[in-house]
């Protein structure tokens, strides 16, 4: 008998939570809630089939803090983080893959059963967003990997993708390396080597290369 809490995977790979259950017509239903509220009985949408919000598996969530917890909760989009630390630098994550990654560190784990082989056994809680930062003064973080589409942090707080990345040349004159946004709908070009706006004219800097935490806690790239 499934019960509230538990995680379930959709046909189209998405992980939900079951929020409620109710019984519709003398039959068990369990609701979950996702851009809308979706009853689900045997596995079949209602009133729809096949459909990618049927339920092709459930399971019980884990005790709240351990390994297995915290793989439940990377697969319903949660970013967790071990009690231990408290900085976003040691926040996990899961990508659009199945792998849980760590924000910086560059560790992974390809799936539950190395997870749980290799991560701490308990202490684990849900991250909860700093507040956003006036980036007025933030330091210049780099930009030297910097490549095409890849999203950047401007001092504004907006992220924005990089549409080219200007060469050295431009006619008889040399510039420096330069990333090309959109700002204000113009295109602007930003020095790699310090995020300034190349013509010192503009109140916004280019910071760093825009982490999924920063996606995460300053929106939407534009």
């Amino acid at each position: 008998m499934r019960k509230i809490g538990w995680i379930c995977q959709r046909r189209d790979g998405k992980w939900v939570q079951i929020k409620r259950l109710c019984s519709l017509g003398g039959l068990p239903w369990i609701c979950y809630e996702i851009s809308g509220l979706r009853y689900i009985n045997n596995g079949q949408q209602l009133n729809s089939k096949p459909s990618d919000a049927d339920i092709i598996h459930t399971e019980p969530l884990a005790p709240e803090g351990t390994a297995e917890w915290a793989w439940q909760q990377m697969l319903l989009g949660n970013l967790i983080i071990h009690s231990e630390y408290s900085s976003k630098h040691h926040t996990w994550s899961m990508d659009n893959k199945g792998i849980a990654c760590a924000s910086h560190s560059g560790m992974f784990a390809n799936c539950k059963e190395q997870w749980l082989r290799n991560a701490i056994g308990n202490g684990w809680q849900l991250y909860t967003p700093e507040a956003k930062q006036d980036l007025t003064d933030a330091p210049f973080e780099g930009l030297d990997s910097v490549k095409e589409w890849d999203s950047v942090l401007f001092s504004d707080g907006i992220i924005r993708d990089v549409l080219e990345i200007k060469g050295t040349y431009h006619g008889n004159k040399i510039y420096p390396p330069a990333i090309m946004v959109c700002y204000q709908d113009i295109l602007r070009c930003f020095n790699i080597c310090d995020g300034k706006h190349m013509a010192t004219l503009l109140p916004i800097r280019a910071i760093r290369i825009a982490t999924p935490l920063d996606i995460k806690l300053y929106g939407e790239e534009i």
